[in-house]
C-alpha cells in the first residue's frame, strides 16, 4: 500500500515580505551569536520502548484530558502534566493532505516526536503534542522541559505550509556554555518544515527562519549551536512504507530524507514561486517555497555510480545516513538518478531558482535600479553623464563620459549590490554574458578585465567588434591622417585565462551552491587544490586569516589556496627544491590549518620569477599536493591555476 505524505513549509518575516516597499521590512538579526547546547546523550529506552512502557492507566488518563472541552479550564500543572504524557495510540493516519487545523494537530498528535543528531544517529530531544495544539519539549540529556503551542497557518498556498512555535517555561538552566543570553519569559520561533511518511517511521524536517537567532531554535530544537542553520530532524514509528516505482526521464526537484542499503529516499516537489528582491542586495530573484508534488510519496530510488560525495558543494550533507538537503534531479528511462545538484537556499528558509533581469533606468550621473537610487558622484566616479547601461550576467556596466577619447565603465555586482572597480578606456566589449572576459581600447592597446595588455596597433584604435559567433575579435583603427581606416584588423578573441577565478569570487558572494558548480566546471578531473597569486581584495576578505609566517618578511604578495575537498590541511613551508632528487629540502614548516572544501586560507609570500624557495603543501587522509610558489605563467597573463593530485596515500 502507498501512502502519501505533506510538507509544511514555514517562514518568519515582519511587514509585506513579498509586495509593497521592500524597504519597510523588517531586517532580522544581522549577526549570529554563537551558541554551544549541552551535548546529549542517547536515552537507553528508545522511542518505541518508551511508548510501550507507558502504563494503560496514563495513557487512559491523557486520552480523557485530551477531549475536553475547549471551554473547560484547565490549571497551568493539569496541562503541563497533559502535554507531557500525552501518548495516543498509533493509527498510522495516511498523509495525503490537511483539509483543516484540526487535521494536521491530529496527524502531529498521534505519537511522540524525537530529536535525532544526524550525524551520530542519537536521540537528544522529545516533541509532544496534543490534537489542541499544546506542545512539550523535553531534552533527554538533562530532562529539562517546556511547554507552549504550536499553530499552524497558510502563507505560499492553499495548503497549510507556516507553523509558528511559542515556548514558555523557559529556564536558565537550559544554558550550558558561557555566552551571555538573556532567558525570556516566552520565545516564538517560526520553523518551515516538511513531513515525510515511509520506511517504517513518520519524519519531520524543520528549518529554521532568518538566521536562528531564538532562544528556542538554539537551546532547545538544535543539539549544538553549529545545527542552527542547518535541518533539524524529529521522527517516530509508524508502518508506512517507502514506493518502489522510480520517476523516469524527468527532471525535477526532490528532498532527500535518508540513505538505506537499497537506495536514496527522496521526495518530489514542486516550487511555489514568487518574484522578489533580496532585501540586503536588492537583486532581483525567482524565490519558491516547495510543496510535495501530486500523490507526495516517499520514493526509494537508484543513484548512478557517476555520483560520488565530491560532486557535493555540501558533500559532508550528503556522506550522512539523513542527508535533509533538496536537489534537482535529472533520471534516465528506468528510473536512475544520473545527475543531482543542490538546490540554492536564499533567506528566510525560502529558496532562490535563478536571478531576473533587474529594473533600472538612469538620468545625469543617478541610477535606478531596482528599489535603490544611486547617485555616482557620491560613490567616488569621475563621470559627467551616463551614456549607456547594460547588464553582464551579475553584474550591471555603467558607461559614463569622461571625454571624448576615454569612458568610465562602473561595474556594479549585482550579488553584493555593491561596485567594483572601474574600468577606463572605450569600446568595451564582452563574450559569454561575463564582463571579467572583456577587452577594451585604450589608445592603440587592448586590456584585458585587470588592465593587462593584450594586443597592441600601429594607430589608436576607433572600434573593437566581437565576431565570428564570439571567436574573433575585428579592431578597427584610424589611419595616420586620423582618419576611420577601411582596413580591419582580425585577431583570435583573447582567451580568459583566469575564468575559474572569477567565478570562484561569484561563489564567495553568494555560497551558492550554482556558483561553485560553475567553478568546478573548469576544474580537471583529478583536481585538489585551486591557489590565486596576488588574490583580490574580495578573496583576501573571505579568508579567514591571512597567514604570515616569519620567513615571509614584510611582503605584501600573497597567494591564496583553496581546497576542494573536505578536511584538508594546508600549510605554507619555505625550502629548497631538488631537481636531482624531485623534493624538497630543508623545509621551515608554517602552521597547519584545516579547512574545508571551498575555504579559501591566503599566505603572505614571496612570488619570484626564478625559482621558487617557498610552496604551498595540501594533504587529506588519502592524497597530498603541493604547488611551488611562482608566476604561474610566463606566456600570458593568468593569475589562478587548479593543482591536480600526484600523490596517493
Amino acid at each position: 500500500m502507498v501512502f502519501t505524505n505533506a510538507i509544511i513549509s514555514c517562514i518568519i518575516y515582519t511587514g509585506d515580505f513579498f509586495g509593497g516597499d521592500h524597504l519597510k521590512k523588517t531586517i532580522l538579526a544581522a549577526f549570529m551569536v554563537l551558541l554551544t547546547a549541552c551535548s546529549a546523550e542517547k536515552p537507553t529506552e528508545t522511542a518505541s520502548q518508551t511508548a510501550e512502557t507507558t502504563t494503560q492507566t496514563e495513557s487512559q488518563a491523557t486520552i480523557e484530558n485530551t477531549t475536553k472541552s475547549e471551554t473547560e479550564t484547565v490549571s497551568e500543572t493539569e496541562t503541563t502534566e497533559a502535554v507531557t504524557e500525552a501518548v495516543t495510540e498509533n493509527t498510522d493516519t495516511p498523509v495525503s493532505s490537511f483539509e483543516s487545523e484540526k487535521d494536521l494537530l491530529g496527524f502531529l498528535a498521534e505519537k511522540q516526536w524525537y530529536l535525532e543528531d544526524t550525524v551520530s544517529g542519537e536521540d537528544y530531544g522529545r516533541l509532544t503534542v496534543l490534537p489542541d495544539g499544546r506542545i512539550t519539549i523535553e531534552r533527554l540529556d538533562s530532562g529539562l522541559m517546556c511547554s507552549g503551542t504550536l499553530t499552524p497557518e497558510k502563507t505560499y498556498s492553499e495548503s497549510f505550509d507556516v507553523l509558528s512555535l511559542r515556548i514558555n517555561d523557559l529556564s536558565e538552566d537550559f544554558i550550558s556554555d558561557e555566552i551571555s543570553w538573556s532567558v525570556p519569559d516566552e520565545d516564538m520561533t517560526d520553523v518551515m518544515f516538511f513531513i515525510g511518511t515511509g520506511g517504517g517511521e513518520d519524519m519531520l524536517s524543520l528549518r529554521h527562519t532568518g538566521n536562528g537567532d531564538t532562544f528556542t531554535n538554539a537551546y532547545i530544537l538544535s543539539r549544538t549551536h553549529e545545527n542552527t542553520s542547518d535541518d533539524i530532524l524529529l521522527h517516530r514509528e509508524s508502518s508506512h512504507t517507502v514506493s518502489e516505482e522510480p520517476v523516469r526521464s524527468s527532471e525535477f526537484y526532490a528532498y532527500c530524507w535518508k540513505h538505506d542499503s537499497d537506495g536514496m529516499w527522496f521526495e518530489e516537489m514542486e516550487p511555489v514561486e514568487k518574484a522578489d528582491y533580496n532585501e540586503y542586495t536588492d537583486r532581483r530573484f525567482t524565490s519558491a517555497a516547495f510543496v510535495p508534488c501530486e500523490g507526495n510519496e516517499i520514493i526509494r530510488m537508484q543513484v548512478s555510480d557517476r555520483i560520488k560525495e565530491d560532486n557535493f558543494l555540501w558533500s559532508q550533507k550528503w556522506s550522512q545516513l539523513r542527508p535533509m538537503t533538496m536537489y534537482r534531479l535529472l533520471t534516465d528511462e528506468r528510473g536512475v538518478v544520473y545527475s543531482m545538484e543542490e538546490a540554492d537556499p536564499a533567506f528566510y528558509g525560502l529558496y532562490d531558482l535563478g536571478s531576473l533581469p533587474p529594473e533600472f533606468s538612469y538620468d545625469g550621473v543617478k541610477l535606478r535600479y531596482n528599489h535603490m537610487d544611486i547617485d555616482l558622484s557620491d560613490e567616488g566616479f569621475v563621470t559627467n553623464q551616463i551614456m549607456n547601461v547594460k547588464q553582464a550576467g551579475n553584474r550591471l556596466v555603467i558607461e559614463g563620459h569622461i571625454n571624448p577619447n576615454k569612458s568610465e565603465y562602473a561595474i556594479f555586482n549585482m550579488n553584493k549590490g555593491e561596485f567594483e572597480k572601474p574600468i577606463y578606456g572605450a569600446n568595451l566589449v564582452w563574450q559569454n554574458d561575463d564582463v571579467r572576459s572583456c577587452v577594451y581600447s585604450d589608445m592603440n592597446t587592448i586590456c584585458d578585465y585587470n588592465g593587462n595588455i593584450v594586443y597592441s596597433c600601429d594607430n589608436d584604435i576607433y572600434l573593437l567588434e566581437i565576431t565570428d559567433g564570439g571567436s574573433q575579435l575585428e579592431i578597427t583603427c584610424f589611419d595616420d591622417e586620423y582618419n576611420v581606416s577601411e582596413d580591419k584588423i582580425t585577431i583570435p578573441y583573447p582567451e580568459n585565462y583566469d575564468a575559474a577565478m572569477h567565478y570562484y569570487s561569484d561563489y564567495l558572494d553568494t555560497g551558492a551552491p550554482s556558483d561553485w558548480y560553475r567553478f568546478m566546471q573548469y576544474a580537471p578531473k583529478y583536481a585538489a587544490m585551486f591557489v590565486i597569486t596576488e588574490p583580490s581584495e574580495c578573496i583576501r576578505n573571505a579568508s579567514a586569516e591571512t597567514v604570515r609566517e616569519p620567513f615571509a618578511g614584510n611582503t605584501t604578495s600573497a597567494v591564496t589556496a583553496v581546497p576542494l575537498y573536505d578536511s584538508a590541511t594546508i600549510r605554507i613551508s619555505q625550502g629548497v627544491f631538488s631537481y636531482e632528487d624531485d623534493l624538497w629540502k630543508n623545509v621551515q614548516r608554517g602552521r597547519d590549518h584545516t579547512v574545508n572544501k571551498g575555504e579559501p586560507v591566503t599566505f603572505y609570500a614571496n612570488i619570484p620569477e626564478g625559482v621558487p624557495n617557498e610552496f604551498i603543501y595540501m594533504y587529506t587522509e588519502e592524497f597530498s599536493v603541493d604547488f611551488p610558489i611562482g608566476t604561474i605563467s610566463g606566456e600570458h597573463p593568468q593569475q589562478s591555476s587548479f593543482i591536480q593530485i600526484s600523490a596517493w596515500g
